[in-house]
Parts: structure tokens; sequence; C-alpha cells
């Protein structure tokens, strides 16, 4: 999108709306807290729509505003003081052959440990390694489309994503509960 695309603010406004549920996830993935990726969402499209001006159409606007939510989500992260774990979903199911229940139980249970765990482990490393990694392996972005959104040349971007993760095994190593966790298999 370039700046003459939108044409009025109501077509900018529409354009960024448009852009909720990507900003979300976005946020959601950084910030661990859906409270603070909606107020995170909010932000960045405030930020945008002020700032609209200096973008000036040498990138696709996403990574444009991609930019900005993970400058949002830094601030927040600079300012909160506590973690918050996310809230659990619970989404019960109606199964009859008990062996099968205890089964979807198991694993149930196993999957949930597993997604505390990283979220312990994300919540532990320093945000800029927690966004790099949920860049990489989260989201599957390639490191040219990583180094593309954060403006940065390819070889930094590797030695970021090597060095996020030599100090996610080093949290790992060191914390025998949560390896302990993360490799546990259904028995």
């Amino acid at each position: 999108m370039s700046r003459n695309e939108a044409s009025s603010p109501g077509d900018l406004g529409e354009i960024l709306y448009s852009k909720i549920g990507f900003l979300y996830r976005v946020c959601l993935k950084i910030l661990l807290d859906r409270d603070e990726a909606e107020d995170a969402v909010s932000e960045t499209l405030f930020r945008a729509f002020k700032k609209i001006s200096t973008f000036k159409g040498e990138s696709q606007l996403e990574t444009w505003l991609y930019r900005i939510a993970t400058n949002v989500c830094l601030d927040f992260l600079r300012r909160r003081k506590a973690s918050v774990p996310l809230p659990e979903e619970s989404n019960p199911l109606a199964i009859r052959d008990s062996q099968n229940a205890e089964e979807l139980a198991l694993s149930h249970i196993l999957e949930e440990e597993k997604k505390k765990a990283l979220e312990s482990l994300m919540k532990r490393l320093k945000p800029r390694s927690r966004i790099i990694l949920t860049m990489r392996e989260v989201e599957g972005l390639s490191y040219e489309e990583i180094a593309s959104r954060l403006n940065c040349p390819l070889g930094t971007v590797k030695s970021m994503i090597n060095r996020a993760k030599r100090d996610a095994l080093k949290i790992i190593e060191e914390d025998k509960e949560l390896r302990d966790l993360l490799l546990r298999q259904k028995g």
C-alpha cells in the first residue's frame, strides 16, 4: 500500500482495521497476555494512524505495522513488573468410551503442561529473544522475512536467532522441572 491508496482518513481506517487480526496475533505472541495484547493493538493502530505520513511505501504495510506493534509491545514489557499467565480455555468434550476419554484427558494435560512450560520459558527470555524466536519458530518466517520486518541485515538476524536459541537452551538446561515438562511424552 502506498500513501496514495488511502485517499481519505476513512479509507485508511478501513485498511488499518483489516489488519487487527494480524496485529493481535503478533502482540499476543510477544506479550503472552490477551488483555495487554488488545491494548497493544489499539496503541499500534493509534500510532500507525498518527504516523501514516512517515510510511514511505518502500515496504509492505504489514511490515511497517509489525514494526510498530513490536515497539509497542516492548514498551508494554518495559512497564510491566509481573507477568500474568494466559487464562486457560476449556473445551469440554463428551466422550462415551472411557478408555478414549482417559487417553484424551492425559494427552490434553500433557499438552497443557508443555504449553505452560513454553510460556514459562518465553517469559524468562529477554524481550528481543522472545520476539526473534516467535518470528522464526512460531510464525515460521524465513530469515529474509525477519530481516525485512526488523529492517536489519540477514547476518544480524542469523546471529540474533542463534543467540536467542542459546539463551533458551541455557534456561532449559538450568531448570530441571522445565526440561522434564518439555521432554515429557505420553506413556
